[in-house]
């Protein structure tokens, strides 16, 4: 047969470069990986014991070491917390953002009067090697504590607070979503990365954070108001930024 395309030679480098490109965009997509990874592979190498299976006590007290996860939605959150508690909403990547931002092998305890929610999010936990959760306690402030808000902010007036007073812009998204397009002016530190990070923002100047949709940015308003800074959360992320044709920056 003759045929020009079947007695053509094979083209190796074409196929090297086209490997090459996929593999850049597969990197360019991924989040930062979780800190919690390196322990996960020591655990699948020796083994990991047996977690108990009992039920999750409702806790009247909550230890000073525990770290408090609330598993509401951000309005909800953000309307009232009890002091300390980190905003992880109760979806199906709650266990993949504890173990972005909770040290491997913390204590932890769920804010929530579901009980069935409670196991269910330990059971998450559980997945990654999470399983020092010692109950689960009511996300109302004790009656020794004061209550927490943070603010939900709409992107306009988050807008008209960047340029005119003075509040910080802080993209919490991953690098491939900020490449896309971002609010100018924004600081961009992956929600996974803020808490070795923290340091870089200023002290002095109110912090508007958000994300795709508002639920990550959430959680880090959460971690920056723990360390004393003035937060608030953007409402409906940088989708509702777009939604309100407010200026996209390209710049890297």
């Amino acid at each position: 047969m003759d045929d020009a395309r079947l007695r053509a030679p094979p083209q190796p480098c074409r196929a090297i470069g086209e490997f090459d490109a996929f593999r850049a965009a597969i990197d360019a997509g991924l989040p930062v990986a979780p800190a919690y990874y390196p322990h996960v592979r020591k655990l699948n190498e020796r083994g990991a014991a047996i977690a108990s299976r009992a039920p999750l006590p409702f806790l009247r007290e909550i230890a000073p070491d525990a770290i408090r996860i609330d598993p509401r939605p951000p309005h909800l959150f953000g309307a009232g917390h009890r002091p300390g508690a980190f905003n992880v909403v109760g979806n199906d990547s709650f266990a993949v953002r504890i173990g972005a931002t909770v040290a491997f092998g913390s204590p932890i305890v769920i804010l929530t009067t579901d009980a069935e929610q409670a196991e269910r999010l330990r059971g998450q936990l559980a997945v990654i090697g999470y399983d020092n959760v010692r109950g689960y306690a009511s996300p109302d402030p004790a009656k020794s504590e004061e209550p927490l808000r943070i603010e939900q902010v709409d992107p306009r007036a988050a807008a008209a607070r960047a340029a005119e007073g003075g509040a910080l812009l802080l993209d919490v998204r991953e690098r491939s979503e900020w490449d896309a397009g971002h609010a100018p002016g924004a600081v961009h530190i992956p929600y996974e990365n803020l808490r070795e990070r923290t340091h870089e923002l200023p002290l002095d100047r109110p912090v508007l954070i958000y994300c795709a949709s508002g639920i990550r940015s959430s959680l880090a308003a959460s971690m920056l108001e723990s360390s004393g800074r003035d937060v608030a959360n953007v409402r409906g992320g940088f989708t509702a930024w777009r939604n309100a044709k407010l200026p996209v920056s390209h710049e890297k």
